[in-house]
């Protein structure tokens, strides 16, 4: 598609946060991210949002603080507080660098009570991304991504964190031209044509594929989406048979059916962290649960998973809570209340050792399961026509 210089972009998913509230946003300094910096600077004043814009420098170039100093400046001119966020140990990986980002910018973000971070991701990263996939071997319907809106990647910093994108269905060009037609400036990094890094060979791929993606971006979000529509109603029915102490019950005919999806948000939920077991452990599980009898158990991820006659009991797997694990979410999977909230009866055996010391918190762990469901509800709304136009 050739870019216009006066389109309209219009921000996606931005209707979804109605009352007026304290929005953060992440700007780099590059195009995109000053593209949508300047779009939602005027959707805030007009919706009466307070935004708050957060710079990342992961101090991996030398050049890092002067960015953060120069989108200091942009934002001054607009009037908006900015704050730059310094990684203290950096480590020069792409994976680390990404983990150690989402976790600042997750706690900026409880520091000035937002439950949303606006993210600056294109169509074109999405193309990057299911290039990337395919080449080692992903199911066409997971190599999408990211989705317009999504949980925080880093738990438990990112408790009630929504991350959303609303350029996720503009190309990159269009945007240069957009920015170019109002004389916006931007920062190019230098580390977006090193190619040691894959997504820079799969982008200098891309470019110089004449007939573009060997897949539509938009039709391989929306596959993606199609095969995750089901989880909505599943997840929301076993967030609802959650035991107040965190324990997650999973019907035994789920093994044939979105059990491998089922399990990368339910073990890192009852385990309350991060992350899910890779496919590979997950699909093993999988067929180990078929041929299980009763009472027998596993463990993975951090958790342990109990094979009964009609259902597969999933709990924290047993251990010491870390002293580090004991704020505000307890264990990761116990929020602080006002007022006594965990049951009177002895917690279960199987995780007794991981409970609170006294009735004040709530399980978080159904939370979870449902916002998971929520997520794949507010994707489905916004990949259809006419917002995956990503035009008026």
């Amino acid at each position: 598609m050739t870019a216009k210089s006066d389109v309209d972009l219009r921000p996606l998913g931005l209707d979804l946060i109605v009352t007026p509230q304290s929005i953060a946003i992440a700007v780099s300094g590059g195009g995109d991210s000053l593209c949508l910096l300047h779009l939602c600077q005027n959707w805030a004043s007009r919706a009466g949002h307070n935004l708050h814009v957060f710079t990342v420098d992961h101090g991996l170039r030398c050049e890092s603080a002067d960015e953060a100093k120069w989108v200091a400046r942009q934002c001054q001119k607009l009037s908006l507080p900015h704050h730059t966020l310094i990684w203290k140990h950096p480590r020069p990986s792409q994976a680390a660098a990404r983990q150690a980002r989402h976790r600042l910018l997750a706690k900026a973000c409880q520091g000035i009570g937002s439950r949303w971070l606006l993210l600056g991701h294109t169509l074109d990263d999405v193309a990057e991304t299911i290039a990337m996939r395919a080449t080692r071997g992903v199911a066409p319907e997971k190599q999408a991504g990211p989705m317009p809106v999504s949980v925080s990647p880093v738990w438990p910093e990112g408790h009630n964190l929504t991350l959303l994108r609303p350029l996720l269905l503009q190309q990159r060009d269009t945007i240069r031209a957009w920015l170019k037609a109002k004389a916006i400036e931007w920062i190019d990094d230098p580390s977006n044509q090193d190619p040691s890094y894959e997504r820079v060979r799969q982008r200098q791929v891309l470019k110089t594929r004449e007939d573009g993606p060997s897949r539509d971006p938009v039709s391989a979000l929306q596959q993606r989406l199609h095969a995750t529509v089901p989880l909505i109603s599943d997840l929301r029915m076993i967030a609802q048979n959650v035991d107040p102490f965190g324990l997650v019950s999973l019907p035994s005919d789920f093994i044939d059916n979105q059990m491998d999806a089922l399990l990368s948000l339910v073990i890192p939920a009852a385990a309350g962290h991060d992350r899910p077991p890779r496919a590979t452990d997950r699909n093993a599980l999988i067929k180990a649960l078929k041929t299980a009898q009763t009472g027998q158990r596993f463990t993975l991820g951090g958790a342990w998973l109990e094979r009964k006659s009609d259902y597969i009991l999933v709990g924290r797997e047993p251990g010491p809570v870390p002293v580090d694990y004991r704020g505000v979410l307890w264990d990761g999977r116990f929020e602080a209340t006002s007022a006594p909230a965990l049951p009177r009866e002895t917690a279960p055996f199987l995780v007794r050792h991981a409970v609170p010391p006294d009735r004040n918190w709530r399980c978080v762990v159904a939370d979870r399961l449902k916002t998971d469901a929520d997520m794949i509800e507010m994707n489905q709304g916004l990949l259809t026509t006419p917002h995956a136009s990503g035009q008026p």
